[in-house]
């Protein structure tokens, strides 16, 4: 209504995230809602229409039926139609009011509405060029982007520096990469894949090596043992302040034996970890000898971590004990996915062993290491700890992006 200009204050300009996908089990809602009332008014009654009157002007051409199901009795509302027709009203009337020199709106972040791959491969790109404050991107099929957005962005955006997306369609992972590529160099802060899975990336890694000065958050899920032996592409990335690893391990049995197996790649995988001084928040999930690399990356004296979450597949080493070098480390979070491992705890010492490298960081704060010792474990004595709280800092399965920062006021009219 507000993209209307029926609404006493333009509202929509205030709006830091424009997330058209959320809004779609809402309108489903109260469609529902709608002809529910309807039923009941009309009997009780005898009201008209009450959808028909919901919809009057200026609403009236957002009442879009899906006729597709011919077996349906009640005309269904058209969700697909209707997400498309908000999300061009309000970043057009963003861009109107931009233009008129009024007002500067709020939006920087755009999450892709997902109408499928046709129309927001069109319309997607129209949509961004509209919101000259954008700064983050995400959308739900990376597939959806390529030249012609990142030139837009390149050009007309000079603040856009995060985007993100949730899995690519077949042969996606070659316009993610022009899409990098496009940018202005050294512009780009964040970088998330939050599905995956994540097969070819040695044309991607360096890709966004062209951003390794600027690069300060990197999160990869489910990637390949291929995708995972390219990280050393990414070894001028050293800036990295939040980095978050998942493996999709297609043979398990290979877990405890890639770091020996593919040494050199190994080597300058760790390399790389070891060299980002500025890595303060770090996710290792199910990677192929991924305690082996943790333990590495831990007793380097480059890194200071606040927070780590770590699950693991395969216990060969014992990573814990180089512990005591984070002496920075407030949240920890250790799991064993696999029963069998689990139950190994006390028996092969890694429950005495991780209390002891846990008694060694003075500043932790959070603890989650369930699989690691039996319920009647009695409470860890540590060195000044603070308060125990039983969250988890990072999550791994989120499927937002959650760095919106705004530096742009917006007049909020009379």
């Amino acid at each position: 209504m507000s993209s209307l200009g029926k609404t006493l204050y333009p509202y929509c300009l205030w709006i830091k995230t424009l997330d058209i996908l959320d809004l779609q089990p809402l309108l489903l809602d109260l469609q529902s809602l709608l002809l529910d009332l309807q039923s009941l008014l009309l009997e009780l009654l005898k009201v008209p229409d009450l959808r028909q009157k919901f919809y009057s002007p200026p609403l009236d051409y957002l009442d879009v039926l899906d006729k597709s199901n011919a077996t349906d009795s009640v005309d269904k509302p058209g969700s697909k139609a209707l997400l498309f027709e908000v999300t061009n009203e309000v970043t057009k009337y963003i861009k109107s009011v931009a233009d008129q020199g009024h007002g500067s709106a709020k939006l920087f972040c755009l999450q892709d509405p997902h109408l499928g791959y046709s129309t927001s491969s069109v319309y997607f790109p129209v949509w961004a060029s509209r919101l000259a404050s954008l700064t983050t991107l995400h959308v739900v099929d990376g597939s959806c982007v390529g030249d012609h957005i990142a030139l837009s962005l390149a050009e007309n955006r000079p603040a856009f520096k995060h985007f993100g997306f949730e899995r690519l369609s077949a042969g996606g992972e070659g316009k993610v990469v022009r899409f990098c590529e496009q940018l202005h160099p050294n512009t780009l802060e964040s970088f998330n894949i939050l599905e995956g899975p994540v097969v070819k990336c040695k044309a991607l890694f360096q890709a966004l090596d062209k951003h390794a000065q600027s690069l300060k958050e990197l999160r990869l899920e489910y990637m390949t043992p291929r995708a995972f032996a390219s990280l050393d592409r990414l070894q001028n990335c050293t800036g990295l302040k939040t980095l978050g690893l998942r493996s999709y391990l297609a043979d398990e049995s290979d877990a405890t034996i890639w770091a020996s197996n593919h040494a050199p790649v190994y080597s300058r995988i760790v390399a790389w970890l070891q060299n980002c001084s500025q890595l303060k928040d770090l996710a290792l999930l199910h990677l192929p000898s991924g305690s082996q690399l943790l333990q590495d990356v831990l007793k380097s004296p480059n890194v200071r971590l606040t927070d780590l979450c770590y699950k693991i597949t395969e216990v060969a080493t014992s990573w814990y004990t180089s512990l005591h070098h984070q002496q920075s480390l407030r949240s920890l979070e250790a799991e064993v996915d696999v029963l069998d491992l689990q139950n190994q705890g006390p028996v092969t010492g890694r429950c005495a062993g991780l209390a002891k490298g846990v008694s060694q960081l003075p500043e932790l704060q959070d603890l989650i290491v369930n699989e690691y010792f039996p319920p009647r474990t009695s409470k860890l004595s540590a060195k000044g700890q603070k308060s125990w709280k039983n969250m988890p800092r990072w999550n791994p399965d989120s499927r937002r992006i959650s760095h919106v920062t705004s530096e742009t006021s917006v007049s909020k009219g009379p």
